[in-house]
């Protein structure tokens, strides 16, 4: 199946842009001088755009973030493009509550933004670690983004795809907005051109899911799914598909948040609910009116939406339902034409890969790194569709799953991600040897479809036959070979592994390895 929106040289094999940009840093290490300015330190974290390092300005004296742009997509000029667009947008917005953007510089053939560091954590992160937060301490992270948004709204700036992953929370519990990467002016609909979504599916507005224009009420109504997974530990209408919970969305108001938590004084009930409203009307209608709301302890009465609103909504979400919508109908519908919707596109992926399952806790953070390695290598593939890391992790979370669980639910699993097949892997040693075993899953069947392993007398030898095992993969779905390719470090893949729960810390003993190379 083809991606929307996809595309790789015409001279390069399908899925060598990934694999290659994997290996075009090769020799970067903690230590290394970028663009003769900015020292690498270590990863923070890695995302769909690119990675992104601690860095120290040695012009400044100052530590940095650098996220540099993933080198396949340096060549695409609508990855450029909103990469560039990241810089002049987040350059717009001033606020204590927005990381503050300073440079777009060039290293050889990457492209990289310069900004803030903060030390801290994302909010995604503490989300997973707490499960849910003290009403005051979800309070003040919620009013310090509101605050943060209302400077980039005033500026015309929607930030569009606003979810926990794109907060950080510093050393002193303040929060700050980042990835401004798919922000748009007010008014726009958000479409790529092959009329496809852009943002997370998990923190979509309804009229994102719609691809109606936006305005910064989008915001808020991601603000309030935050808000309501502050303080409840799940988002609402959890328990659907992404499909179901976007339809879910657009039909109607969720379930009050003091079903779900008891304790919450009314006028916190009242606040989730007005920002969860799918009308955008009776929404507060401003992030100012967010803060006001939290520091007078109370919360504005709404206009009712009429009932024609009402009524467009019903007929918004039977089109989404329906599929994309008729083009040549619409035209010929002349009376009364609802407004253009285009129905929101959730592809079915081919696969998901689950946690690889390890038989120690000290090879934990290993075998989390193969699973994104795995993953990462194939996520680019054009004719190829593999669930991210983060959504079959947020998939899990809301389905409450451990490994086991999900491998006794497959089917359930499956169907939350949007996939037809799962990976499932193992990863096991002796002091003879390590193994690590992979099976593909057909959710409706009991045994494996495909398996496939590999083994070594040590730790070292098994990643020498990963790209093997990477290499066997692609041939079972018939995919192009790949060149020759360079096995990953234990120290790389065990960083890379951390990095999906704490921070990777580098001993100063390991300076030397290029342990960030392949992370592309």
């Amino acid at each position: 199946m083809t991606a929307p929106g996809r595309e790789t040289s015409p001279w390069q094999p399908a899925g060598l842009a990934t694999v290659t940009g994997m290996l075009a840093v090769s020799e970067l290490k903690p230590g290394d001088l970028i663009a003769e300015r900015y020292r690498i330190v270590r990863l923070l974290g890695m995302g769909a755009m690119g990675v992104v390092f601690q860095a120290h300005d040695v012009k400044l004296d100052v530590q940095v973030a650098l996220k540099l742009l993933r080198p396949e997509l340096a060549s695409k000029a609508d990855a450029f493009d909103r990469f560039r667009q990241e810089l002049l947008l987040a350059r717009q917005v001033s606020s204590p509550h927005v990381v503050r953007i300073h440079d777009l510089v060039q290293h050889q053939q990457a492209w990289l933004i310069s900004m803030d560091y903060v030390s801290g954590q994302s909010l995604e992160r503490l989300l997973g670690s707490e499960g849910q937060l003290p009403l005051e301490q979800a309070l003040k992270i919620i009013r310090q983004m509101a605050l943060g948004l209302a400077v980039a709204h005033q500026r015309g700036v929607v930030h569009r795809d606003l979810k926990p992953a794109n907060v950080l929370i510093d050393e002193h519990g303040n929060a700050l907005i980042t990835d401004f990467g798919v922000a748009r002016s007010v008014g726009a609909t958000g479409l790529t051109a092959s009329g496809v979504v852009v943002g997370t599916p998990a923190y979509l507005s309804p009229e994102q899911a719609q691809a109606l224009p936006v305005d910064g009420r989008s915001d808020l109504y991601a603000l309030g799914l935050i808000l309501h997974e502050l303080l409840t530990g799940k988002l609402p209408f959890a328990e659907g598909t992404p499909s179901e919970m976007m339809i879910q969305r657009i039909l109607q108001k969720p379930a009050l948040i003091s079903t779900l938590r008891a304790d919450l004084p009314a006028w916190v009930v009242q606040l989730v609910a007005r920002l969860l409203d799918p009308r955008r009307d009776c929404r507060l209608q401003s992030a100012e009116a967010v803060v006001a709301a939290i520091d007078a302890r109370r919360v504005p009465r709404a206009a009712g939406g009429s009932r024609r609103q009402r009524r467009l909504v019903w007929l918004s979400a039977l089109l989404v339902v329906g599929g994309v919508v008729s083009i040549a109908y619409v035209r010929w519908w002349r009376v009364a034409p609802p407004p253009a919707v285009v129905a929101a596109v959730v592809p079915v992926l081919d696969v998901a890969m689950l946690p690889v399952r390890s038989d120690a806790a000290a090879t934990a953070d290993l075998a989390a790194g193969i699973r994104r390695w795995l993953t990462d290598a194939l996520i680019a593939e054009p004719k190829f569709q593999i669930a991210e890391v983060e959504r079959v992790n947020h998939a899990l979370k809301r389905l409450s799953f451990d490994l086991a669980s999900a491998q006794r639910n497959r089917s359930q699993v499956a169907t939350a991600v949007n996939a037809s097949h799962l990976l499932e892997a193992v990863l096991d040693h002796d002091a003879k040897r390590w193994h690590l075993q992979i099976e593909l899953r057909d959710p409706a069947a009991a045994a494996a479809v495909w398996v496939e392993s590999i083994e070594g007398a040590d730790e070292a030898a098994l990643l020498r036959a990963l790209p093997g095992l990477l290499q066997s993969l692609r041939q079972r779905w018939r995919l192009a070979s790949l060149p020759a390719l360079v096995a990953p470090t234990s120290l790389g893949l065990r960083a890379l592994g951390d990095s999906d729960s704490a921070l990777p810390k580098l001993a100063p003993a390991d300076a030397t390895e290029p342990v960030l190379a392949w992370l592309w």
